[in-house]
Formats: C-alpha cells, structure tokens, sequence
C-alpha cells in the first residue's frame, strides 16, 4: 500500500551534515499534517529542507564541511511506511576552514505554552572562521542567515493540497504505547546572539557511519 497524507500524520525529518574527519551531524525536526490532499508529501518535505538549507546555511558551512543530504520517517500514521531520503553530499559555500567543532549556533523554538516540553533547540552544524567576529561572536552576516533559516523553516510546507507545520513532540505524555503521539505547533523562535556549544558531535564525537 502505497502512503498518502492524512491529517494528523507526523513526519521526522532529518538533516545530515559530514565533516572532514568523517563525522556526522543530524539535526531533527518534526512535521504534522494540518490538512491533507490525496498525495505522498515526503519527498516534498526533504527537497523543502534542502532548499533550506542551500538558501540559508550553505552560506555558513565551510567547503569542507558536506551536506550529507536528508530523510523524512514516519512518525506517526495508520501503517509503519518505509522512510524516504536524499543524497546530496554538497560541500559549503565558504571557503574557510571550520571553527572548532563544539561550536554552534542554537535556535530555540517556541509553542504558545511555556515550560521545557513546549520549547525545542536546534545545535546547528559548526560556522566556518569567517562567520566569527574579531570579538569572538557570531558576525551580523552570520546571525542573518541562522534568522532566516528559522523564519523558513515556521513556514509551512504545501504539497499536492496538503499543509505540513514543525512543532514539538510530546512522547513523555503518554502513558501506553497505543496513546497519541503529543504535538504542539511551534509559532516562533529565537537565533542566538552568542556562540553555543556541544561537544557530541564533530571531532568530540563517536565514530559513526553514514546516517542512511
């Protein structure tokens, strides 16, 4: 049986990134359907990151730094349907080497409700030198981008008639296996003024293999 939106489905989409000692990067955001059509939107919500990310965050990866493509799972919907994904293995656009690789931007987003289950972040991949200012913060340029990645990414995605919206997942509030999987719609978000940092992934992390 082939999938077809349907509202209320909840997708996984991941971004992958390698950097040149052979690591990788995931980010992760998550999808529902508001409105469905009578398509498979999938495909379409990874080409939508990737367009994301050749806009907005291309600018801001070092040429040595790939976008190792994307991957849309199914989260949530009436069957366990197999994933989809992309392959792009784009290197950055700036010709900079990579700052250390804990640093990061982060982007918090933000529901209408307060509390840490109605809030979500996002550790982007490390900026190259350039994107770094004489005083060690992220240069105006740099901020722009992660801001605009941020705006695009609280615009929903239409495909074939259906409408897909990010939100936060909200696992920890069911008490069996067979409840609804929680979602609440995130409405804003905050880029970062200052450098983040996370020492999990890059030359700090695991040894690990391709994402898919």
């Amino acid at each position: 049986m082939a999938y077809v939106d349907t509202t209320g489905d909840i997708m996984r989409v991941t971004m992958a990134w390698e950097y040149p000692n052979g690591q990788f990067l995931e980010n992760v955001f998550h999808y529902m359907c508001g409105s469905a059509g009578t398509g498979d939107s999938r495909m379409a919500l990874c080409n939508n990151i990737n367009s994301g990310y050749a806009t907005h965050l291309a600018p801001v990866t070092s040429s040595v730094v790939k976008y190792y493509g994307s991957r849309c799972s199914v989260i949530k919907a009436a069957l366990p349907f197999n994933p989809v994904f992309t392959i792009s293995n784009s290197p950055g656009n700036s010709p900079d080497p990579p700052a250390p690789s804990q640093v990061r931007m982060l982007t918090t987003w933000l529901t209408d409700f307060s509390g840490p289950a109605y809030r979500g972040r996002t550790y982007h991949h490390t900026p190259p030198t350039t994107a770094i200012s004489a005083n060690g913060e992220p240069t105006a340029a740099a901020i722009t981008q992660y801001a605009n990645f941020g705006t695009f990414m609280l615009t929903p995605v239409v495909s074939g008639g259906s409408t897909w919206s990010i939100g936060v997942l909200h696992y920890e509030k069911r008490t069996t296996v067979s409840q609804p999987i929680g979602f609440t719609q995130i409405k804003t978000k905050i880029t970062g003024t200052r450098w983040a940092t996370q020492r999990r992934g890059g030359d700090y992390g695991k040894p690990n293999l391709p994402p898919w």
